[in-house]
């Protein structure tokens, strides 16, 4: 089970985020942090070394951000409504994941199976027609 996941069902509300990003990815991973507590239902705040501090609820709106390297001592300072939430995601999980992938098999064995029906009788019927075709007379 992803971490993410894992703390949106043991009902976080609140997720207090160190990290050490490298000064042109910062925003990046930021962003990849809001995602990560829209998807759960919970609200982040994230500190990190040489990035960007941010603080953003769990609709992934940004309630104060801060770079790191614009002082000695960076301080970022925001009110966060928590409450219990949860998203369709932190409920049912990565079930479309899986729905994808058996979607993908049945349709790469569908191939398969046309294909050898194609070589067990010829030519593809696209094929036969195109050969069966007299040209036009002119």
């Amino acid at each position: 089970m992803p971490l993410g996941l894992a703390h949106a069902r043991a009902g976080v509300a609140l997720l207090l985020v160190p990290a050490w990003d490298f000064g042109a990815d910062g925003w990046l991973h930021s962003r990849m942090a809001v995602l990560r507590g829209v998807e759960g239902g919970y609200a982040v705040a994230r500190a990190a070394s040489d990035g960007r501090l941010t603080v953003s609820d769990a609709r992934g709106r940004i309630l104060a951000e801060r770079a790191s390297d614009e002082a000695p001592d960076v301080l970022v300072a925001a009110a966060v409504r928590v409450a219990p939430g949860g998203t369709f995601y932190s409920r049912t999980g990565d079930w479309f994941a899986g729905l994808c992938l058996v979607l993908a098999a049945a349709c790469a064995i569908a191939a398969r199976r046309r294909a050898a029906t194609a070589d067990a009788g010829g030519a593809p019927t696209s094929q036969r027609q195109t050969k069966d075709r007299q040209p036009l007379p002119r």
